[in-house]
């Protein structure tokens, strides 16, 4: 279903072993799009990655009557700036995986011991639980004249 929803989405094709299970996030809403709008919901958020080429990147499509604005940013960007947290806890998660595989890579080569332990660090900094609370980041909407807070808890 990633495949298709890429498809519709960002107008790519990629192939379904490409993806890779990040992490997964519960949202709640206080309002929604559907009727009655007042009454929330709750979404369970997937979170996967795949690597693109250069060539499928340039090609990304996105629906302006869907999408106000986006950029491509680092995931540093993402960390520091004003992001909702489940984003940046699907980054920090995506970090978590890409320092594993390297020092499984390093481990995998014969890395020493001093080099494994550096990594082992490395992948711990990259674990560090997110704020808990209320956060600094808005839900914000000009077109439905709406703004909420975001607080993220621990399940």
């Amino acid at each position: 279903s990633c495949n298709r929803l890429l498809k519709r989405e960002l107008a790519l094709d990629i192939a379904p072993e490409r993806f890779r299970s990040i992490c997964y996030n519960s949202l709640v809403w206080g309002m929604r799009e559907q009727e009655p709008q007042t009454h929330g919901t709750c979404d369970v958020n997937i979170v996967l990655t795949v690597q693109l080429t250069d060539e499928e990147a340039a090609k990304v499509v996105l629906d302006p009557k869907e999408y106000d604005d986006s950029k491509w940013i680092s995931p540093q960007e993402m960390l520091e700036g004003d992001y909702h947290p489940a984003l940046k806890v699907s980054v920090r998660g995506l970090l978590s995986h890409l320092k594993l595989d390297e020092m499984r890579k390093a481990a995998q080569e014969g890395a020493d011991d001093s080099t494994l332990a550096a990594l082992a660090k490395q992948y711990l900094a990259t674990t560090v639980e997110p704020d808990y609370g209320v956060s600094s980041y808005k839900v914000k909407s000009d077109k439905k004249s709406y703004e909420g807070v975001v607080t993220a808890s621990k399940v």
